[in-house]
């Protein structure tokens, strides 16, 4: 049994260097009723994965590699459900490293794990289950000569520090065909469609802006729907 959540949800997503973090962060500067990157606690993985088990067990059948990083995507992508439907208060939820992220994670890095039916099945279901729960999906993008920049630049490590032009181009194209891939299955399931934001020229500040005027002309969201899975 799920239940649909009835609060505003957004999604900020991209390639690494987009600049996804920073938009989060001025958001929350513009709105402190904004509730960036919410923590998922770990009472809240151990109560989802009672409910998985069935999936886990499909997804091993017939017996194969322990697929660890694939069930941890998994759980993230229902524990952060999870956190929607339980979060109390007035506010919007929004996810920089949300479930479409780890969708497209999954697709990026799945490999022969991804290629089943049981994996397919799965995936109809969490797609069903975030198409009606996201309220807004914003994707953010750079030119990749940008990107990479930004990367290299960046104070924390990431595994593209340093890399080749031709490493970091089929990075971000890997990313970018898996995030679509997600987004049409999201809209053929019915969830919005994503708005589109570069910030090739303008600060983050700019575009949380931008952003911040979009969401309030959401519609208020409608009342939770009990569904029987």
């Amino acid at each position: 049994m799920e239940e649909s959540a009835a609060r505003v949800v957004v999604e900020l997503i991209g390639v690494a260097g987009a600049g996804k973090t920073s938009i989060a962060a001025a958001l929350v500067g513009l709105d402190e009723r904004i509730r960036a990157r919410p923590r998922v606690h770990n009472g809240t993985y151990a109560a989802t994965v009672p409910t998985l088990l069935p999936t886990f067990l499909s997804l091993h059948w017939p017996p194969r590699r322990v697929l660890t990083k694939e069930m941890k995507r998994i759980l993230r992508v229902h524990a952060l459900h999870r956190l929607v439907r339980t979060t109390s208060g007035p506010g919007l939820i929004l996810f920089d490293e949300g479930p479409i992220y780890m969708l497209a994670r999954l697709l990026v890095f799945g490999g022969a794990a991804v290629q089943t039916r049981a994996f397919a099945h799965w995936w109809r279901g969490a797609i069903a289950l975030w198409a009606r729960t996201l309220s807004a999906i914003v994707w953010v993008d750079a030119s990749d000569d940008l990107l990479g920049t930004r990367l290299n630049a960046r104070a924390q490590a990431h595994r593209l520090r340093g890399a080749s032009e031709s490493v970091m181009r089929a990075f971000f194209a890997s990313y970018r065909a898996a995030y679509q891939r997600v987004l049409d299955d999201l809209a053929a399931a019915g969830a919005p469609a994503p708005w589109m934001v570069a910030t090739n020229g303008s600060s983050a500040q700019d575009a949380a802006l931008a952003i911040l005027a979009r969401i309030r002309t959401l519609p208020p969201p409608a009342l939770p729907v009990v569904e029987i899975a």
